[in-house]
């Protein structure tokens, strides 16, 4: 069996904050300029869309002021998987033969109430796997339930490509089994 390589893209851009329509364009943007220069795998930041809720606004947030605000605009602006924004990153794969990982904050517009740190795996085929962060930590805890349904790491084996994943906390976390669901192996 011969070896070939395969590029692969860690896309570091922020996001338009708190506004999903423009952070999906730019960043349907970037991973067609990521396809353009052979990419096969592009990998945006942990929830991406709409922001990461950084202890920056959390500190103010902790104490109430505005945050009802805040959460209304993260609620509106936050995906549903599946969903419209997810359907045009499918799109855009399938367009330029590519595979994405994004981060976002996930909805279920069917059931308000709770934001979930997702991140999904897509390709030309479609929305492959989706897995919600088991265990938020600090101040992610203000937008993220802990151990949500159906958290459990997700494989998936793309065109003969293994990919695992899992968006979780720093070893002083507690976290819930299984323990091999703590790794981000990458292979073709």
């Amino acid at each position: 069996m011969s070896a070939s390589t395969v590029r692969i893209a860690a896309i570091q851009a922020t996001p338009v904050i708190l506004d999903a329509e423009a952070t999906v364009s730019k960043a349907l943007h970037l991973l067609a300029e990521a396809a353009g220069d052979g990419v096969k795998l592009a990998v945006f930041p942990e929830t991406f869309i709409p922001l990461y809720p950084s202890g920056v606004w959390a500190h103010a947030a902790a104490r109430f002021g505005g945050f009802d605000e805040m959460w209304e605009r993260l609620w509106a602006n936050s995906v549903d998987v599946p969903g419209p924004h997810i359907d045009h990153f499918i799109e855009a794969c399938a367009e330029h033969s590519i595979y994405c990982v994004l981060g976002v904050n996930e909805r279920e517009s069917a059931r308000p109430g709770s934001l979930y740190n997702t991140m999904v795996l897509l390709g030309p085929e479609g929305l492959l796997w989706k897995h919600r962060k088991l265990m938020p930590t600090m101040h992610e805890r203000l937008t993220s339930p802990p151990w949500p349904p159906s958290s459990s790491a997700r494989t998936a084996s793309p065109s003969r490509a293994r990919t695992t994943s899992s968006a979780e906390a720093p070893p002083s976390n507690p976290l819930p089994p299984p323990p091999d669901a703590l790794s981000l192996n990458v292979g073709f």
